[in-house]
C-alpha cells in the first residue's frame, strides 16, 4: 500500500472522480495519494496532490482553502527548485491565477498566469501547444477585465501558435477562434466576429 505507483493511481483515480463532479470521492482519494507520498517522502508527487487538492475545493467553491493548498503546493516546489527550473511550476503558478480569476482578483491572476507563461515559454518553447495555452489563459483575464485590446493581442497569439502546432482543423484551433469571436463580440464586433 506505501507504493509511490499506488499514490499515483490514487491521484489519477481522484482526478477523474473530479472530472466526473464526486468531490468527496476525489477528496478521499486525493487524501489517500498525499498519506502516501508523506510517508515516501516524494516530495514531487506531494505537488501534484496538493494541485488536484486544490482543484477539488475550488470546484466545490472554497477559494481560500483552494488558495491555501496552491501556495503549500508552490512553497515545496521552491523548495525542490530554487531557481524555479522546472516545468511544474507552470501548472501551479497557472492553477493560483485560475483561483484568483474566480475570487475577481485580476491583478494577482495577470501576474500569476505570466508567471505561468513565462515558465512555459523557458520549459516548451514559444512554439508549443503548452505555450499557447498560457497565451490564451492571458486573453481570458484580460477580456475579464475589459481590456479588449490586450485580450486580442494574447489571443491571437495563442491561436497562431495552435495553428503552427496542430493545423487549422484541430479542437484546438476551433476553440482559440471561438475565443477571439467573443471578444469580438464583447465590443460589438459582430462583422469581425463572425469571421471566427
Amino acid at each position: 500500500k506505501n507504493n509511490i505507483e499506488v499514490a499515483r493511481a490514487y491521484g489519477n483515480l481522484s482526478r477523474i472522480y473530479l472530472k466526473l463532479g464526486k468531490y468527496n470521492e476525489a477528496f478521499d482519494s486525493i487524501k489517500t495519494a498525499l498519506e502516501i507520498s508523506k510517508k515516501l517522502r516524494r516530495d514531487l508527487d506531494l505537488v501534484r496532490g496538493l494541485g488536484t487538492l486544490s482543484s477539488i475545493k475550488k470546484a466545490q467553491g472554497d477559494l481560500k482553502e483552494a488558495l491555501k493548498e496552491q501556495f503549500e503546493a508552490i512553497e515545496i516546489l521552491k523548495r525542490l527548485f530554487v531557481d524555479e527550473s522546472h516545468p511544474e511550476f507552470s501548472k501551479e503558478y497557472g492553477n493560483l491565477a485560475s483561483i484568483y480569476s474566480k475570487l475577481g482578483d485580476y491583478g494577482n491572476a495577470l501576474s500569476y498566469q505570466k508567471k505561468a507563461l513565462d515558465n512555459t515559454i523557458k520549459f516548451y518553447g514559444e512554439e508549443h501547444s503548452e505555450t499557447a495555452k498560457a497565451y490564451g489563459s492571458i486573453a481570458t483575464i484580460y477580456k475579464s477585465i475589459g481590456n479588449y485590446d490586450k485580450a486580442l493581442e494574447y489571443a491571437e497569439k495563442a491561436l497562431n501558435i495552435t495553428i503552427k502546432f496542430y493545423g487549422e482543423e484541430h479542437s484546438e484551433t476551433a476553440k482559440n477562434c471561438g475565443n477571439i469571436a467573443t471578444i469580438y463580440k464583447s465590443i460589438g464586433n459582430y462583422d469581425k466576429a463572425l469571421e471566427y
